[in-house]
């Protein structure tokens, strides 16, 4: 299965999340249970946090950018009982022209991935309020 192209902005938003989870959660992966995230827009970021398996050390995670491709990977593997234990996933998604790849951030506390995502100046600016109405 290919990478899923999220395209632009319109594919982000909160009410709009569940139909970009199930893509996510099709993709091909190493886990006997799919990887739990969740996706925000922010407004002038889109913060992705992901679960992740406990037995994942913080220095066997890679967060990984290659073109508009944002690659978050992870590998452990133990002994326990004369069995060995291999933990492994990996995940791929498409970046919108709109994401300041310049900026992104990782930070890793207690099972969880969050990557912060910054949107351009121009995407931030594009951004509009339209003002809600009485019926007259």
């Amino acid at each position: 299965m290919g990478i899923p192209d999220i395209g632009g902005l319109s594919l982000w938003p909160t009410s709009l999340a569940p139909s970009f989870f199930h893509r996510w959660m099709d993709w091909d992966n190493m886990l006997s249970e799919p990887l739990n995230f969740d996706l925000q827009d922010k407004g002038d970021t889109f913060s992705l946090k992901l679960g992740i398996p406990t037995d994942v050390p913080k220095d066997r995670l890679k967060v990984e950018l290659d073109d508009d491709i944002l690659k978050v990977s992870g590998q452990h593997e133990k002994e326990s009982k004369g069995q060995y234990h291999y933990t492994s996933f990996s995940r791929s998604m498409r970046l919108p022209a709109t994401v300041d790849k310049n900026k992104i951030k990782a930070c890793e506390k207690e099972g969880f991935l969050t990557v912060e995502l910054p949107k351009t100046k121009a995407a931030i600016e594009k951004t509009k309020s339209i003002p809600i109405q009485s019926t007259p």
